[in-house]
């Protein structure tokens, strides 16, 4: 464990780290723009009337396909969710690929003989 947390900063630094990292900021940066987006038509289609507010969300998003008798705030906040829950499993991919890049790392840094040698 040890030599693992030894190699970590260094891993961290590698260029493919860098991709994830960069990876990981867009996609949040993106949740953000349409998590933002959906709390703001949430906080203006609780004034609408409830017949009016289906309409509104799919004249604002374009195609909404809304089955099951859900209501547009539960659709609204089911879809805010939804990118809540990409974006965590975007940055649980970020730490374990770079907890397995650090492991690899350190996996190919151990010297020693495997006893075949006569």
């Amino acid at each position: 464990m040890e030599q693992f947390l030894k190699a970590l900063p260094i891993t961290a630094s590698s260029p493919m780290a860098y991709a994830a990292y960069v990876l990981t900021l867009l996609t949040w940066g993106v949740i953000a723009w349409r998590v933002n987006r959906y709390k703001v038509l949430l906080t203006y289609i609780k004034s609408l009337p409830a017949g009016d507010r289906l309409p509104a969300i799919k004249a604002e998003m374009g195609v909404v396909e809304i089955e099951g008798g859900v209501s547009a705030d539960q659709w609204l906040r089911s879809r805010i969710h939804t990118f809540y829950l990409v974006g965590l499993v975007v940055l649980c991919a970020t730490v374990f690929s770079i907890a397995a890049l650090a492991i690899f790392q350190h996996a190919g840094s151990v010297s020693g003989t495997i006893g075949l040698e006569r």
